[in-house]
């Protein structure tokens, strides 16, 4: 019964070990990432200005939450259920597919504005 209780604790600190490891990089890769969108953001507003920059992000920001916001959840609680790895292949496919035409659909329905030379409606037309 000894060693059944050892190997048990063995086993919880094992699990502990790797799950304060897999907090670790989580928060680590969260902080880089941070970092590194608060240097290129400083950087595009210096060299944009802060009109352009203030439109452009307003923008961009909108659009890529109302695109991406369905295809991740659904696709994030789809994939939790999920114990077929194969099953879970196929519905990062299918998420990829489905993120891409809600891009295109979300680009077309965005009101943009028209550039003088090919009358084309640009959503990054502030960067112009």
């Amino acid at each position: 019964v000894k060693q059944g209780h050892d190997r048990n604790a063995e086993l919880e600190q094992e699990h502990l070990r790797r799950a304060v490891k897999g907090l670790s990089a989580v928060v680590q890769s969260q902080i880089w990432a941070r970092c590194f969108t608060y240097i290129l953001k400083t950087a595009a507003a210096r060299v944009l200005g802060p009109k352009k920059f203030a439109e452009a992000e307003i923008r961009l920001g909108l659009f890529l939450s109302l695109a991406l916001l369905p295809t991740k959840e659904g696709c994030r609680r789809i994939a939790i259920r999920s114990s077929n790895e194969s099953a879970a292949f196929v519905l990062a496919v299918l998420s990829a597919i489905l993120t891409m035409a809600l891009s295109v659909i979300g680009y077309a329905l965005v009101p943009g504005t028209k550039t003088a030379a090919t009358g084309t409606t640009r959503l990054l037309a502030p960067l112009a």
